[in-house]
């Protein structure tokens, strides 16, 4: 993969993105479930309406990354960089799976912009 890449629409199931550039990649309703990001550079990557369902996301980088009708499922996000940074179109969706295997590791912001109400976020 490489930078600025434009996969709108790709279908990415299980695909090994491990340590992959894709810095400024173009995303959006992309199916990304089960894949595989370690490491991953996704700045400023274009995440909207893609589905992440048990994407594997540890170390992966999405500072200043753009989501919006994104969709979390049972994803680890404890160790992802730069969610604090990221930019929100829309609300997404976080589910409970992903809130436990974060461990509560969430940053509040994502809370946020997903939809809960502020009081969830401090808790």
């Amino acid at each position: 993969m490489s930078r600025n890449a434009d996969l709108t629409l790709a279908s990415l199931v299980g695909t090994d993105l491990s340590k992959a550039d894709l810095r400024g990649a173009r995303l959006t309703q992309a199916n990304l479930r089960e894949a595989v990001l370690l490491d991953s550079d996704l700045t400023g990557a274009d995440l909207r309406m893609t589905r992440l369902g048990q994407a594997i996301l540890h170390q992966a980088n999405l500072t200043n990354a753009v989501f919006g009708l994104t969709a979390f499922a049972d994803n680890n996000l404890a160790s992802v960089r730069g969610l604090e940074t990221a930019e929100h179109t829309a609300e997404s969706a976080i589910d409970v799976a992903t809130i436990y295997r974060s461990g509560g590791k969430i940053p509040r912001f994502s809370f946020e912009a997903v939809g809960f109400p502020t009081a969830f976020s401090h808790t």
